[in-house]
């Protein structure tokens, strides 16, 4: 195909089991026909991930052959051993490539710990290009995630974020049908963590600002989002504050973010999330830091160099009188 259709809901878009170019074609019930632009290779396959789920396995535990159960590996925030730590996007793509080719040849025994790793690099990489709003190659990416890996964990943390790039790419539907596949019923945080947090995107793009606040909770219970959602969901209650009129609310919880989160305001600019409040937000932080330099120089002025029989002179007046003003502008914005 020689364009990409990202708001199709029928569409499939991959990466070439050959070249790792990127494939698409339109899906037939459970299978999709592709051939690969770059190399000409042909390929068919069964798809799992359009198909309603049933819910998940809801221990946090996963079984190796013998059927012991052992912890399953989730958390996106931390770099697993054998990855590079501050990895370029380079990095990433090579050991992206290399971890699907162990997935596809790893035994039963193995298969668990390098979907791990592939889920981990699938998610990093995705997001470097979603960063830069590299939709095609992200989505391209996230699918062949979610085709290669059989944990249902995995499979929901992959549609999750699927939903969230298709409500990125204008296509409400799609992200609804992203979402609608995702297996539920996990009691595990990360995973959850991820479904709510594209509950609560989908809701915005719905123009749903309560149902935004249902999903994200108010006050402290954002704090129960773990990991790389946490930034998303007070980013969210943000929006959904704004959206409601509640610029007083919107700005606090901002401020509380700022301290509770990194991230917030990186995230919220990828989503187009909170405008106004980010505006105010900027022009609070400058007008304070102008505050702040106003203050210092006149305290500085009135003070280096001076005789007191000589008066204080009118420049540290001047300055002190707008740093206050400047204070005052602060706390009013």
């Amino acid at each position: 195909m020689s364009e990409f259709d990202l708001r199709s809901t029928t569409t499939r878009i991959l990466e070439c089991a050959k070249c790792d170019g990127i494939v698409a074609g339109e899906a037939t019930g459970v299978r999709v026909e592709l051939r690969c632009g770059y190399c000409g290779f042909a390929d068919v396959r069964e798809l799992g991930g359009t198909r309603p789920a049933a819910d998940a396995e809801s221990a946090y535990r996963g079984r190796d052959r013998a059927g012991e159960r052992r912890p399953l590996r989730v958390a996106l925030d931390v770099v697993p051993a054998g990855v590079p730590k501050r990895a370029v996007a380079a990095d990433y793509r090579r050991e992206w490539v290399l971890a699907r080719k162990k997935v596809a040849s790893a035994s039963e025994d193995e298969r668990m710990d390098a979907e791990y790793i592939l889920l981990f690099l699938g998610a990093g990489l995705s997001g470097l290009h979603w960063n830069r709003h590299e939709h095609l190659p992200a989505r391209a990416i996230l699918e062949t995630l979610l085709e290669s890996v059989t944990v249902p964990a995995y499979r929901a943390l992959a549609l999750a974020r699927l939903s969230r790039l298709a409500v990125a790419c204008g296509s409400i539907e799609l992200a609804d049908k992203w979402l609608e596949a995702c297996p539920r019923g996990f009691r595990i945080p990360e995973v959850t963590s991820e479904i709510r947090a594209s509950e609560a995107l989908l809701a915005s793009a719905h123009g749903d600002a309560k149902g935004v606040l249902r999903a994200t909770g108010e006050q402290d219970t954002v704090d129960e989002f773990v990991g790389v959602t946490r930034p998303l969901a007070l980013a969210l209650r943000v929006h959904a504050h704004e959206k409601l009129g509640e610029r007083d609310i919107a700005i606090k919880v901002w401020n509380q973010a700022a301290r509770r989160a990194r991230g917030v305001g990186t995230i919220a600019a990828v989503y187009d999330l909170a405008p106004e409040t980010r505006r105010r937000a900027t022009h609070r932080g400058v007008l304070a830091i102008l505050a702040l330099v106003c203050l210092l120089g006149g305290l500085v002025s009135m003070f280096r160099d001076h005789d007191p029989a000589d008066g204080w002179g009118g420049l540290p007046i001047v300055l002190l009188a707008i740093g206050a003003l400047g204070a005052l502008l602060v706390k009013r914005l």
